[in-house]
């Protein structure tokens, strides 16, 4: 998030990212994870394909090989700038047979969260700021802002209105499908990455909605409701990935309001708008909250339906923890990981003579913040890709 308003906002870095091929994924997966795509970004980076714990986060600028030419972690448009100036400097310099792409059968990935797009499903943005001013007359604070997706699957979206809608109806959201949005979405993530909320953690999730107009054409229905969950900072979720993340007492309460409009032709919602202000308090250790004591701060959510481009299809961030049969699902879950991996800093950066030696080079840096990472399939027709791990 902070690399997205301090780096790649800068004018100059589009410019500069243009001589390269650039695409967004996980680094929590890409370390832990023992799909091929994963072994081989491992390999580039650290020279292994075993997994490691802690975080690659960074910038890396990555030849169609995989060979490694530059990798920096900065929140410094400058910094980042020069970063690709060097890995151009040093692709251009690159023989012709150190340009190749590597075998499709090293990185071409055998599953992928985005797989489980449900097709005629209910896809949703949700956007979440921190408010300021007093109850009432809140205005959106400027600075941190962070972006999900939340995902029904076909017969999910059409369980949002009743089995038989007419006029004046009042009815309620079905459990399963409020608790979904209350537990992994209307959370503090507004500065960093938060975890999601158990069952247990649920005080109360009541979203209610009414049919203020129904035509052989559109069905319009207004929403309300409120989102009470508390956590004592005990992991109630069994044995999957978010039970390593930091978990503190924290709660979020929030109170909403919304429309939508159904599309009887096309069987789906074709706008749908929900507002979420409330208040969050304590900290996951990694959301900007530096402590449980800290007092509430007032958050607004936005949730919209997504838009039908590329961003559109990025999975939601706890897709792993959601409670849907639909979903397809890894053989094997992520590994868990003992012990550290080595500091950033000692993992060889450079081209293949500096990962040889196993020194680091001038580009190097100690981790910081929530990761995020761009990546993208080589190509024997593509210049070198740059990689991100925000």
């Amino acid at each position: 998030m902070a690399g997205r308003r301090s780096v790649w906002s800068d004018p100059r870095l589009a410019v500069a990212a243009r001589d390269f091929v650039a695409a967004t994924d996980e680094v929590w997966r890409l370390q832990r994870y023992d799909d091929r795509e994963c072994r081989f970004f491992r390999t580039c980076v650290a020279g292994r394909p075993e997994p490691v714990s802690g975080s690659w986060q960074g910038i890396y600028i990555i030849a169609p090989s995989g060979e490694v030419l530059a990798r920096r972690n900065s929140l410094s448009a400058d910094r980042v700038l020069e970063l690709i100036a060097l890995g151009l400097e040093r692709w251009r310099a690159l023989p012709e047979e150190k340009r190749q792409a590597a075998d499709p059968e090293r990185y071409l990935p055998r599953f992928r969260w985005e797989d489980s797009r449900p097709q005629g499903g209910l896809i949703l943005e949700t956007l979440q700021r921190e408010l300021e001013g007093e109850e009432g007359s809140f205005t959106v604070r400027r600075g941190p802002f962070n972006r999900d997706h939340v995902w029904y699957a076909k017969d999910e979206a059409r369980a949002w209105l009743p089995a038989q809608p007419h006029e004046g109806q009042r009815f309620g959201v079905p459990d399963r499908l409020a608790r979904r949005l209350a537990r992994f979405h209307l959370i503090d993530n507004v500065r960093g990455q938060e975890g999601p909320f158990a069952p247990e953690d649920i005080r109360s999730v009541e979203i209610e909605g009414v049919i203020d107009h129904l035509d052989d054409e559109k069905i319009r229905v207004r929403f309300s409701g409120k989102t009470d969950l508390r956590s004592d900072g005990v992991w109630r979720m069994g044995d999957n990935e978010w039970k390593y993340f930091p978990n503190r007492p924290r709660g979020m309460r929030t109170e909403m309001v919304g429309v939508a409009r159904w599309n009887v032709a096309e069987g789906a919602f074709d706008s749908f708008q929900i507002v979420a202000i409330g208040e969050a308090w304590g900290s996951s250790g990694l959301n900007g909250r530096r402590a449980a004591e800290e007092s509430p701060q007032a958050v607004a959510h936005l949730i919209t339906l997504a838009p039908e481009k590329e961003s559109g299809w990025l999975p939601p961030a706890f897709i792993d923890a959601y409670d849907a049969t639909w979903l397809r699902r890894p053989e094997q879950p992520a590994p868990s990981v003992p012990g550290e991996s080595p500091a950033i800093d000692r993992i060889p950066t450079g081209g293949a003579e500096e990962r040889a030696k196993g020194t680091p080079s001038e580009t190097s840096r100690e981790p910081q913040g929530p990761s995020e990472t761009l990546l993208t399939a080589p190509s024997p027709c593509y210049p070198p890709t740059l990689v991100t791990c925000l």
